[in-house]
């Protein structure tokens, strides 16, 4: 039971310390950057029922929790995977999993820094679109486009070289 207590406490910890250094600003070295776009919908099971409002509040939470597993998980290089590095940052979040369940998200990454991309259930549509780097809010709102926004980005990684 204290075994279980001590790991608690450390994992909300460091969450704590990850996600004060992700708010940070670096600046990004563009000879070093390793880019991808991977869909992933966590659960083959669930489908997701919700609005995509409601994941506004929790998607900080997420990319906070992505770009921790990004700068700081030594099990991260170049090879791995966007779904396992998603499946990484869910694995202690059950609340997160539980709200971002049946809903695809696409990723943009270099070494320090992510840009995530909530999409419709089906995969065609942008929903929400979050970077690291900027402050505690989501950076981008498309559910209430009409016509639906396409699931492509329109946030660039810093140091991309395109605005």
């Amino acid at each position: 039971m204290s075994n279980r207590i001590f790991r608690l406490s450390l994992t909300l910890v460091l969450l704590l310390f990850f996600t004060a250094g992700c708010a940070t600003t670096y600046p990004c070295q563009a000879n070093n950057r390793i880019l991808s776009s991977v869909g992933y919908t966590h659960g083959t099971n669930h489908s997701f029922h919700g609005q995509p409002q409601e994941l506004v509040s929790p998607l900080p939470r997420l990319t906070a929790a992505i770009c921790a597993v990004v700068r700081y998980s030594s099990a991260v290089n170049e090879r791995m995977s966007d779904k396992d590095l998603v499946l990484a940052a869910l694995k202690d979040n059950p609340d997160l999993e539980e709200a971002f369940a049946g809903v695809p998200i696409l990723l943009e990454r270099d070494q320090k820094d992510v840009v995530v991309l909530v999409c419709s259930p089906d995969g065609h549509d942008a929903w929400l679109e979050d970077a690291s780097w900027t402050a505690a809010h989501v950076d981008r709102e498309w559910y209430p486009s009409n016509p639906p926004k396409p699931a492509e980005f329109t946030i660039k990684l810093r140091g991309s070289g395109e605005p």
